[in-house]
């Protein structure tokens, strides 16, 4: 998230307005709302393959249904 910056007034997201929306073994959907000017943007982030096949295993899945229970913030 070190690169992103809102389109419309270049502000640099706060952990606050990062939302996880949704996560796979394929990638993460990220809502981001900008603190300054309310602009609001969706990122897919693909993960690479040692992630991914991470992300398969058992304890993988449990990881991402405790995340995503939990509210899915970073």
């Amino acid at each position: 998230m070190t690169t992103f910056a809102c389109p419309k007034c270049q502000a640099k997201p706060t952990e606050q307005s990062v939302q996880v929306t949704g996560i796979s073994s394929h990638g993460v959907d990220i809502h981001i709302e900008c603190h300054v000017c309310h602009t609001h943007s969706q990122l897919n982030a693909e993960i690479n393959t040692i992630a991914s096949q991470m992300l398969q295993s058992e304890n993988g899945k449990k990881f991402l249904e405790e995340f995503m229970k939990n509210g899915g913030t970073l």
